[in-house]
C-alpha cells in the first residue's frame, strides 16, 4: 500500500456517495426550477400590488387636505391626465367664445329693438298729428305758429316773385300780387314774433291768426270772381288751392285755441 492510498480512498468514496446524491436528485430538478420559478412571479406581484396600494392609501390622504374643484391643478405636480380629462378641459373654453358671441347677438338684437321702437313711435306720433292734428297742435302751440309763419313767407314768395314776373299766364294784376304777398309778409312776421317771443298763454293770439287767415281767404275769393274774366285756367287753380289751405290752416288754429282753453279750464 502506497503512501498516497491513504489519501485518495477517502476522496473516491466521497466522489462515488456525490455521484448517487446527484442520480437521485437529477429527476427531481425541473419540477424544483419550475416551483422557483413560480414562487418569484408570485412575490413579484404581492409587492408590487403592495406598492400600489400604499400609494392609493396616500393620494386618498392627501386629498381630503385640499379643495376640490373643477379645475383644481397642482402646479408643484402635475400628474398624467387621462384623454377624457384633457378632452373636457379643452372643451371647456369654447363656451366662454359662444357666451361671448351669444352676449353680441343679444346686444345686437336689443339695439335692433330699440331702433324699431323709436321707428313705430315716429310712426305712430305721424299717424295721430294726420288723424287728429288740431290736440297735437293744442299741445305744441309754438309749432302752430311756426307753420303759419313758414307758410305765409312762401306765400308772399309765390305771388311776388313768380305770379308777378308770369302775370300773362295767371291773369291776376301786378298791383293786387303786391298787396296780397304784402299781406303775407305781415302774418308771417306775426307768426313769427308770437313763435319766438310768447312763452305764457297763447290763446288770444292764436285766435287772432286763425281769424286773420279766414279774413284773407274772403278776399282772396272776392279777388277771383272780381277778376274771374282775367284770370287763365292756372291763375284760377293756383287761386282756389290757396284759398282752401289757408282755411284749412285758420279752421285749424280756432279749434288749436278753443282745446288750450278747455286743458286751461280742465287743469
Amino acid at each position: 500500500m502506497n503512501n498516497w492510498d491513504f489519501f485518495i480512498q477517502p476522496l473516491d468514496c466521497n466522489a462515488q456517495l456525490f455521484k448517487e446524491k446527484i442520480r437521485r436528485v437529477a429527476p427531481l430538478a425541473p419540477i424544483a426550477v419550475e416551483i422557483l420559478l413560480r414562487r418569484g412571479s408570485a412575490q413579484k406581484i404581492e409587492t408590487n400590488s403592495g406598492k400600489k396600494l400604499q400609494k392609493k392609501y396616500q393620494l386618498q390622504k392627501k386629498i381630503p387636505n385640499q379643495k376640490r374643484t373643477k379645475y383644481n391643478i397642482n402646479p408643484k405636480k402635475t400628474t398624467a391626465r387621462s384623454p377624457q380629462t384633457l378632452f373636457h378641459h379643452n372643451t371647456s373654453i369654447p363656451p366662454n367664445n359662444n357666451n361671448n358671441n351669444n352676449n353680441n347677438n343679444n346686444n345686437n338684437n336689443n339695439n335692433n329693438n330699440n331702433n324699431n321702437n323709436t321707428t313705430t313711435t315716429t310712426t305712430t306720433t305721424v299717424k295721430r298729428t294726420i288723424k287728429n292734428p288740431v290736440s297735437y297742435l293744442a299741445a305744441k302751440p309754438k309749432t302752430l305758429f311756426l307753420i303759419d309763419s313758414a307758410g305765409a313767407a312762401l306765400t308772399a314768395f309765390l305771388l311776388f316773385v313768380i305770379l308777378r314776373h308770369f302775370d300773362p299766364y295767371f291773369g291776376m294784376p301786378k298791383t293786387v300780387l303786391i298787396c296780397l304777398s304784402a299781406a303775407a309778409v305781415c302774418f308771417s312776421i306775426y307768426s313769427g314774433v308770437c313763435f319766438l317771443i310768447l312763452k305764457g298763454p297763447r290763446v288770444l293770439f292764436i285766435k287772432i291768426i286763425g281769424i286773420a287767415n279766414l279774413l284773407y281767404c274772403v278776399l282772396l275769393m272776392g279777388l277771383v270772381i272780381q277778376y274771374r274774366d282775367l284770370l287763365t285756367l292756372p291763375g284760377t287753380a293756383y287761386f282756389l288751392a290757396e284759398t282752401a289751405v289757408i282755411c284749412a290752416l285758420g279752421c285749424i288754429e280756432l279749434r288749436a285755441a278753443e282745446e288750450i282753453k278747455k286743458r286751461a279750464a280742465g287743469s
